[in-house]
């Protein structure tokens, strides 16, 4: 059975003789509608917030749909405007949790941060003749601080140990050639 046939379905049910919205005013019906809206609010919002694989969110969209069930029980109208809410409601809910879930504690411990401190302002052209070390062996490219910076560097000949004192030779835009200091 489709959705759109079970909704059909329900908007063509009269409510029976004997339910709240039959007999009296349906304000108890009003009452839960209510307290499940908050609910599947909050257990959204908790969706967003704490990793669960998707649970909280099915929790939250079961009492959105409870809802709508409960709304075609008070009229057909209530339950039309209430399918039409949720129709609207359910992708603008999910591009905001998308928005914001960056911002979350869990996503920023969840997330990389960079361990690497950011590269220099200076030009490449400034570090010809400067000195260093080798942080990470150059299989010919590696890791090398020079001038108390870290930068990606080539070994002008063969690979060079962690370890060893270079010199810079040449820099070409974002290349550095470095060699053994001699």
């Amino acid at each position: 059975m489709t959705i759109a046939h079970m909704f059909t379905t329900l908007a063509q049910a009269q409510p029976d003789p004997g339910t709240p919205a039959a007999e009296g005013d349906g304000s108890a019906l009003v009452y839960w509608i209510a307290a499940l809206i908050a609910l599947s609010i909050l257990v959204f919002a908790l969706e967003v917030a704490v990793p669960s694989g998707g649970l909280l969110g099915m929790a939250s969209a079961a009492c959105a749909v409870i809802v709508v069930v409960l709304l075609f029980y008070i009229s057909v109208m209530a339950g039309m405007i209430g399918l039409l809410c949720l129709m609207i409601a359910m992708p603008v809910a999910l591009w905001l949790a998308l928005k914001f879930w960056p911002l979350t504690p869990v996503a920023k411990w969840l997330t990389l941060r960079s361990r690497q401190p950011a590269q220099s302002t200076t030009s490449n052209r400034d570090l010809i003749g400067a000195q260093g070390q080798v942080i990470t062996d150059l299989r010919p490219v590696g890791i090398c601080e020079i001038n108390g910076d870290r930068h990606e560097c080539l070994a002008d000949t063969g690979m060079i140990d962690r370890g060893t004192r270079i010199t810079v030779v040449s820099a070409d835009g974002m290349q550095i050639k470095v060699r053994l200091l001699t």
